[in-house]
């Protein structure tokens, strides 16, 4: 199966794909370095502020962060779900993925290529 991938190299923190890539056509595995995978989460804080003495008035604040989910080392792969799923049949469990701290190597193999090794 090696030799269907493509080997490419990714910079520290280049963003490997995210949520605008979606519905992925790829799925890696890491030859050397490793990888993050971010969910990117609304965070939404509520308070009240006096407007005067009885009187309070709601204040929302909410901001874009990204999760850490976890990271991939060498010779695990990621990908394989997203690559399988198509953006209308739920939520994406990874939205984003970026190199680690060094540069890293990754394999990629495309969706037709990961069906063929499976089904043949």
């Amino acid at each position: 199966m090696a030799s269907r991938g493509t080997i490419r190299e990714y910079k520290k923190d280049e963003v490997i794909f995210d949520q605008n890539d979606f519905p992925l056509t790829r799925f890696f595995c890491v030859k050397k370095g490793f990888v993050k995978l971010l969910k990117i989460v609304e965070i939404e804080r509520q308070n009240f502020m006096p407007t005067s003495m009885d009187m309070y008035t709601r204040r929302t604040k909410s901001k874009r962060v990204a999760h850490c989910l976890g990271t991939v080392k060498p010779f695990q792969y990621f990908g394989v779900v997203e690559c399988l799923m198509s953006r209308t049949s739920g939520q994406i469990p990874c939205s984003k993925a970026k190199a680690g701290e060094e540069n890293t190597e990754l394999i990629f193999f495309n969706t037709v290529d990961l069906v063929d090794a499976f089904t043949t």
